[in-house]
């Protein structure tokens, strides 16, 4: 299995990072502190959703992985089935900026 850098991811604030010739550089940070990805400039950096979308991917991974492993499992009781919907809620309001 390949694991990806430490969650959460966030981008960085304004003016935390800058581009050689000193623009704000968006980039994607790791939980560890690494960076991700940079962006050469604002002008080329994601938009609001598509940030929230890729700051949310190691989570939306989590989620799909939990519920296909309680899938397979057999373990779809109601309490089971509960936790799974709320860790899918949390993962979407993620990816869709809310938290």
């Amino acid at each position: 299995m390949k694991h990806h850098p430490p969650i959460p991811w966030r981008w960085s604030e304004k003016g935390e990072f800058r581009t050689q010739d000193g623009r704000n550089s968006p980039s994607l940070i790791a939980a560890n502190g690494y960076g991700i990805l940079s962006c050469d400039g604002d002008e080329n950096g994601p938009s609001e959703a598509n940030g929230c979308l890729i700051v949310a991917t190691p989570t939306l991974l989590k989620a799909l992985q939990e519920v296909a492993a309680g899938r397979l499992a057999g373990e779809w009781q109601d309490d089971y089935h509960d936790r799974m919907v709320a860790l899918a809620r949390a993962a979407i309001a993620k990816a869709e900026g809310e938290s």
